[in-house]
């Protein structure tokens, strides 16, 4: 996929102006949003980090025909307090208020249950009407194929009351996304 970087902003006055739709990545910190994104495009365009908590402003990739947006994570991370309330208030804004907001692809490490923060934003984007929820499972390649579809149906049926996408996207494998079945 050819994706450009646009910019990284907070505040809403910054985002671009940009009549394409977006697709945000969302999830708790250290789920792999950055990387899943990296993978998407074929070569590094976000910053990768073991240390949660790295992508502290959204950051806007523009593809052909619509723009990603990479999310800071929610949950743990390694900043300050005061911090982590700014780019938490300026990603509440951004998904309540923006209109070219159209997917929100919800990341989840396949080894954690979906936390609360996680049950909560699948809540609320189920009850928007103009926007398609869709998981992405990551970390799939640190578990056996056993416990991968094991805990794939774990998860699904966690986020069942929620109008997911039906099919879950996944990343299995360092550079390889598979688009139908989670374990294979």
């Amino acid at each position: 996929m050819d994706l450009t970087y646009l910019l990284s902003a907070l505040e809403p006055a910054s985002w671009p102006e940009l009549s394409l739709p977006e697709i945000a990545l969302a999830g708790r910190s250290n789920v792999g949003k950055s990387t899943f994104l990296n993978l998407l495009a074929g070569k590094k365009l976000a910053k990768v980090s073991s240390t949660p908590g790295k992508t502290q402003r959204m950051q806007f990739f523009q593809a052909k025909e619509y723009i990603l947006v990479d999310l800071p994570g929610y949950g743990y991370a390694k900043a300050p307090a005061a911090a982590q309330a700014e780019w938490s208030e300026a990603v509440h804004a951004y998904l309540e208020k923006r209109p070219q907001l159209k997917k929100l692809l919800l990341l989840l490490d396949i080894r954690r249950d979906p936390s609360q923060d996680d049950l909560q934003l699948a809540d609320w984007a189920s009850k928007n009407p103009k926007l398609e929820l869709l998981p992405v499972l990551t970390k799939t390649d640190l578990v056996s194929k056993n416990e991968c579809e094991k805990r794939e149906k774990q998860i699904l049926e966690a986020l069942s009351p929620y109008n997911l996408i039906e099919i879950p996207l996944s990343v299995p494998a360092p550079r390889k996304i598979v688009w139908n079945r989670v374990c294979k």
